[in-house]
């Protein structure tokens, strides 16, 4: 309601015919009934069938913030999104999602949107699939339409706020293991930390991020992003090689909406069979790289663990 109420109060005074349009207009005789607060807690998490957990600095407009998901793709109106994330710092979205195709449009042109086993036609959609997230794919292939992530480890104490999900379900077939924790950090970066297991074949696996701000890259594992006189240190930390890129976001197929203004950046690593990786990402708001203060411990190290059951 805090935050609503100051959307309401810059609407009122830039765009006063919009509220008399909207259909949600009354909604602030209820909003109005009593002035709310500045929240108190700078995280949250969700337990349920599609667990979340949510981060941030303060309340301030230019905060650093971090969310990210577990869950399964068979949910009602889910993604294959599993292990995505959204990051905001100096009230720019560097790491973004790029959002739900028009239902409408999708099945005038002949495409089911209703089903939603492994072969069905709503994962052709790029917006859909794990290719168009800020997740992992592996070999070029889909997350498991029947799989589920939990939420294996949750803090919100400052000195190391995080969560962490177990995705191997989401891989199963592709990869032994897969476990990714984020974090942000007491000094305002973002680290998303992955732990990878190959299965009995090699793999390649494909980490990507949508953003859209200007890459500008620096060097193999490292990039700056930036947006309107703002920057965003990008740095990838592993002993395994890897060669950061950009990729497009133009539609694939005659089916998917455009995404104008905005890339991919991400690195592909080459598992062999058996074979395990770390890779740290680690985002800092600001012009000037600073040292990272580094995480040593393994992702289901980080706290104690929560209890799960899947559904």
């Amino acid at each position: 309601m805090w935050n609503q109420q100051k959307r309401w109060n810059r609407l009122i005074k830039q765009k006063p015919s919009k509220l008399a349009r909207g259909r949600t207009s009354v909604m602030t005789l209820l909003w109005r009934m009593s002035e709310s607060v500045e929240p108190e807690r700078l995280s949250w998490m969700g337990r349920g069938e599609n667990p979340v957990a949510m981060f941030r600095t303060s309340w301030d407009k230019d905060a650093t913030y971090l969310a990210i998901k577990g869950g399964a793709p068979q949910l009602s109106h889910a993604h294959m999104d599993i292990g995505s994330f959204v990051v905001d710092a100096n009230g720019v979205r560097w790491a973004m999602d790029l959002g739900p195709e028009s239902y409408y449009r999708i099945e005038s042109m002949g495409i089911s949107l209703w089903h939603n086993n492994q072969d069905d036609d709503r994962w052709k959609l790029f917006r859909y699939s794990n290719f168009g997230h800020n997740t992992l794919a592996v070999d070029g292939e889909l997350q498991r339409a029947d799989s589920f992530a939990p939420m294996i480890r949750y803090s919100d104490d400052s000195k190391f706020p995080h969560a962490a999900f177990d995705m191997s379900d989401v891989y199963e077939g592709q990869l032994r293991k897969a476990v990714r924790g984020a974090s942000l950090l007491p000094s305002g970066r973002v680290l998303i930390q992955d732990e990878l297991t190959a299965d009995d074949e090699p793999a390649t696996v494909r980490w990507n991020m949508v953003t859209p701000t200007k890459i500008d890259i620096k060097s193999d594992k490292q990039a700056i992003l930036r947006h309107e006189g703002k920057t965003l240190q990008f740095k990838v930390i592993t002993d395994k090689k890897v060669q950061l890129k950009t990729f497009s976001t133009k539609p694939r197929t005659k089916f998917d909406a455009k995404n104008p203004g905005t890339r991919m950046i991400g690195f592909d690593i080459r598992l062999k069979a058996g074979e395990k990786a770390v890779i740290q990402v680690v985002m800092t708001p600001g012009s000037k790289e600073k040292s990272f203060e580094g995480i040593t411990k393994n992702v289901e190290n980080w706290s104690q663990p929560l209890t799960f059951s899947k559904k």
